[in-house]
């Protein structure tokens, strides 16, 4: 238990240093303004990368690759990073489903020095061009659900200006998720400092998936050993869940090595873990206070889980997306739930006494 609970700690302060060193900006960071971002005054050295956030040039049901964009070409401009359905455009009605291009004119401070950008993911599909070079691409765009493929991993890509100044070109596409559109930042900075920064985030990932495993396979022993104590065996399956949900998240690491799991299946696995991770805490809590949870407590949450799972094996990716936000309210109705039960108060009790060992 006490080697848990020292790499535990070892996770949390890896994680709380690394967010320090990626995050800290001592200078403000400026913005694009009317599709142009002026860089020239910016030290990526002594600064760091920055996020390529404010307003882009939009075309809306339209995917304009370089050499297809000309002055004829008339667009809007609209901030960045934001979802479609968020926009309120004069004259353009604008869904959760569709296509567009984002054009961005980006100086930076030194034309024969080598970038990087790093995309976590953007809509459902997408295309990234500078300076008319395609660099990078996840899933295939589209103009119909059909003529589509969903994807999501991040990617870091590199580049050297050909001049003063640089194109940047996105294309996105999404007709298979309820969040499309530019909905993510791209962070640009020196190519070191930017793979530096995309090798810490799937380190921690990695090691935040082991973790959560290695407590989970602790768990399940402690319940071989004891079987009639029902709670090792849900709090280890809750780590499992959880090891998978965070390894197909953010740095997706587990699709990484996972290559031929679709996105689609990817989502589908996703979603489930939690779905089910309600049912089992409710049995985990059962299993320590069983006078506090009721049993029609336990079956209405089973219920409902198992209702959201079936409903995500027969619907699209779609309607699928829109479920966590109704499902979140069942969490919410819970833990209120658990607060007037009790459980909730015992478990705080829990974990009030835990930190006070510690300290003593």
């Amino acid at each position: 238990m006490e080697i848990i609970k020292g790499v535990s700690l070892i996770l949390i302060g890896i994680y709380l240093s690394a967010c320090s060193q990626i995050n800290f900006t001592p200078q403000q960071p400026p913005e694009a303004i009317g599709g142009v971002l002026n860089l020239q005054d910016w030290d990526f050295e002594k600064d760091g990368s920055i996020n390529l956030s404010g307003e882009w040039l939009f075309f809306w049901d339209e995917l304009l690759q370089p050499n297809q964009i000309t002055t004829l070409n008339e667009g809007h401009f609209v901030s960045v990073p934001r979802i479609w359905s968020d926009y309120t455009i004069e004259g353009i009605t604008t869904s959760t489903e569709g296509y567009a291009t984002y054009i961005l004119t980006l100086y930076p401070p030194n034309a024969h020095q080598t970038y990087g950008l790093y995309i976590e993911g953007q809509g459902s599909a997408y295309e990234l061009w500078v300076d008319g070079h395609l660099l990078a691409e996840n899933g295939r765009i589209g103009t119909e659900q059909e003529a589509m493929t969903p994807g999501k991993n991040p990617i870091t890509v590199f580049f050297r200006p050909d001049a003063e100044k640089v194109k940047i070109v996105l294309l996105i596409s999404n007709f298979h998720h309820r969040k499309g559109g530019f909905r993510n930042n791209i962070s640009l900075g020196l190519a070191e400092s930017v793979h530096q920064e995309q090798m810490q985030n799937w380190f921690l990932e990695a090691f935040s998936v082991g973790v959560l495993f290695v407590m989970g396979l602790y768990h399940w022993f402690i319940y071989k050993f004891r079987d009639k104590n029902k709670a090792p065996l849900y709090f280890a399956i809750l780590s499992w869940m959880m090891a998978i949900r965070v390894g197909l998240t953010n740095q997706n690491t587990l699709m990484l090595h996972l290559p031929q799991l679709s996105w689609a299946l990817a989502l589908r696995i996703e979603y489930l873990t939690f779905f089910l991770s309600l049912p089992l805490f409710s049995l985990f809590l059962k299993s320590l206070y069983p006078k506090d949870i009721h049993r029609w407590f336990i079956r209405l949450t089973f219920g409902l889980g198992f209702g959201f799972s079936l409903y995500m094996v027969f619907t699209d990716t779609l309607s699928l997306s829109y479920t966590p936000k109704y499902y979140q309210i069942i969490i919410l109705l819970e833990m209120i739930y658990r607060k007037r039960s009790g459980g909730g108060n015992k478990t705080l009790s829990l974990l009030k006494c835990s930190i006070k060992k510690r300290m003593v």
